[in-house]
């Protein structure tokens, strides 16, 4: 393992470097493996003197003091890895000099021991969110991404993918339907991410959406469809499908990186062409769907 600095300081953005700045100040010196490395080393160095001074150090104890160096110096790499990707998802106007050191506190004492690399850049895109905007990154989020492991970090990007980010939820119709098994999305997986919290399934008759004004616009896979309520219909609502994201699903999903389902958008015009309270268009080109 190399004693290097992960990154040169001195070439970091403003908000970069109050960030380490702030992290620096609630959880120790970042950036500094070869200095954290060294004091480890010192203490285990001046705890094998101490006992040897009293009495020929055993086995098990030096086995333990070995043990504190190596997990010690993980720890720090991971804190590090983690920081060091953050970087590079903060804002140009971000102030992380605002951020609630406890809650970094908590934040690095749930992800010290995460070595994966994909779940490391998930809580580097939490860490960032925070920096962004502080508060906006719950403490139950936090504990809820600590509760993960990699294959339910995988089953909610690919639950993400049906999203429709002006919504605000997923749009997941028929959860039946072969669009589903065709993006690797199966009913078990649903059915536990309902377990876990993510999500609420609906019932027969799933999520509608109500209020909506006589005309409006949903974006689905980067495509916009507009919207026109019929004047004979009193109805200003449209279904929003049978799965519906929780607090914590809306506030993960910020967070997790995906690309729309294939055939997402045909999927969703054929499923909202089915209503009669409105008519469906594309404006670019210019598309009557019904």
């Amino acid at each position: 393992m190399s004693d290097a600095s992960l990154i040169n300081i001195g070439e970091l953005s403003k908000p970069a470097t109050v960030l380490i700045e702030k992290v620096s100040s609630a959880i120790g010196v970042l950036y500094e493996p070869r200095r954290i490395r060294k004091e480890a080393q010192a203490k285990a160095d001046a705890a094998l003197i101490e006992a040897e001074s009293r009495i020929t150090i055993g086995d098990l104890e030096r086995r333990a003091l070995t043990r504190f160096v190596v997990e010690q110096t993980r720890e720090q790499k991971n804190i590090e890895d983690i920081t060091t990707k953050a970087l590079h998802n903060l804002d140009a106007g971000s102030d992380p000099s605002v951020m609630d050191e406890d809650w970094i506190s908590d934040f690095f004492s749930k992800c010290r021991r995460v070595s994966n690399e994909e779940m490391q850049s998930l809580w580097a895109r939490l860490l960032a969110g925070e920096a962004n905007k502080p508060g906006s990154v719950s403490k139950r989020t936090v504990d809820f991404v600590a509760a993960m492991d990699r294959s339910d970090a995988e089953i909610f990007a690919r639950l993400c993918r049906f999203s429709a980010n002006s919504l605000e939820t997923t749009l997941i119709f028929d959860t039946s339907h072969q669009i589903l098994a065709n993006n690797g999305l199966t009913w078990a997986d649903l059915s536990y991410m309902d377990t876990i919290g993510l999500i609420q399934l609906g019932g027969l008759l799933g999520f509608v959406r109500h209020g909506l004004p006589e005309t409006f616009h949903i974006v689905v896979a980067g495509e916009i469809i507009e919207f026109q309520i019929r004047e004979s219909s009193g109805k200003r609502v449209i279904s929003t499908g049978k799965v519906l994201l929780t607090r914590i699903g809306l506030e993960l999903r910020r967070f997790v990186h995906f690309e729309p389902a294939d055939r997402f958008y045909d999927y969703c015009i054929e499923n909202w062409a089915k209503d009669e309270n409105y008519t469906l268009s594309s404006p670019y080109p210019r598309m009557q769907f019904r």
